[in-house]
């Protein structure tokens, strides 16, 4: 979009922008009153109805730790053109080589602690998820397994077809393990029918936290917010952080630990992040998107089988050094 099509959306607010700058996927713009920064949503039109007033509700409730949206003219929270839309927030200066891991989780701790609640699950309803996602990754590692002895057939490998055959042990491993640690959520849960229940980000990462004037962090990108499990939020942000420490050392468990000293983890609720970690589910998914791979592609393809595989093995690692459970408080 051109910038003069963005001064057009500014029009709706309360401000005098004397500069747009682009700033990868959002536009610094530079105003008589401040810093801002305008942003363009993916969001349907259906889906803003829902995040915008939470994300409203968010400021009511003062969350420090989460970025707020300025209301435009009309009193809505964005502004819709050519089919897209658009919201504006404070500018803030990005977190990544400024704060560490431990102050993005304890941020996340902040943020579910501010929003928790329990909620009683229906056992039947539990015992059927639980089968389906059983289900399904018996499916997928079957289907693994089966492609694995194609390639097993063939005189020579490709380096993909090399990388698929390397990782299966490791996908198999962890694909147990992660089966054997929701075994033991279900079991938990079975027992309480309780649950905690939390708003989460949906994708919390470095790159989506800032920092604000007075130096505290706070989350951006909040489109996908929703209710569930404070393990999804976590085990996500694990994730993010342990993929940019992927080539170097570093002790993932101090990040959970720095998330329990302001939202406690239960023991079924660790046994569900395990669970979520191990699962093989980003490997199952590139090698079946690879399955489409052309000879320009494949080391692509393979470098990216290859990063995820790495990955996968550091947090197994990580987690076989995590405390006992009843060394864990």
């Amino acid at each position: 979009m051109k910038t003069d099509n963005f001064t057009e959306i500014l029009k709706h607010y309360a401000i005098h922008p004397r500069r747009i700058i682009r700033w990868g996927k959002v536009r610094k713009i530079e105003a008589d009153e401040g810093l801002f920064a305008l942003k363009e949503t993916t969001l349907t039109g259906e889906q803003t109805e829902t995040c915008f007033p939470t994300v409203r509700y968010f400021e009511r409730q003062q969350l420090p730790a989460v970025t707020p949206i300025f209301p435009n003219t009309e009193g809505t929270f964005y502004v819709e053109k050519n089919g897209r839309f658009y919201y504006l927030m404070p500018w803030g200066q990005g977190s990544r080589g400024k704060r560490q891991e431990v102050d993005f989780f304890t941020t996340l701790a902040l943020f579910h602690r501010a929003t928790k609640r329990t909620t009683v699950i229906d056992k039947e309803m539990l015992g059927r998820e639980g089968e389906r996602k059983k289900q399904k990754e018996e499916k997928e590692l079957l289907e693994l397994e089966v492609y694995a002895d194609d390639i097993e057939r063939k005189r020579y490998f490709s380096p993909f077809e090399l990388s698929v055959l390397t990782s299966f042990p490791l996908i198999y491993e962890c694909c147990k393990q992660s089966e054997a640690w929701f075994e033991e959520w279900e079991k938990q849960t079975f027992n309480t029918l309780k649950t905690p229940e939390v708003q989460c980000h949906g994708r919390p990462s470095p790159d989506h936290l800032i920092l604000d004037p007075e130096q505290r962090l706070r989350f951006i990108n909040m489109e996908h917010t929703s209710p569930g499990h404070p393990v999804h939020d976590a085990a996500w942000l694990f994730r993010s952080c342990m993929k940019e420490r992927q080539w170097e050392p570093c002790s993932g468990g101090k990040w959970i630990k720095a998330y329990e000293e302001h939202n406690v983890f239960t023991p079924e609720d660790r046994a569900l992040l395990k669970s979520r970690l191990l699962s093989p589910a980003p490997l199952f998914d590139i090698i079946n998107k690879a399955r489409r791979r052309t000879a320009r592609t494949e080391p692509e393809w393979t470098m990216h089988l290859e990063g995820e595989m790495h990955l996968l093995e550091k947090i197994k690692q990580d987690i076989a050094g995590w405390p006992k459970e009843e060394q864990w408080s």
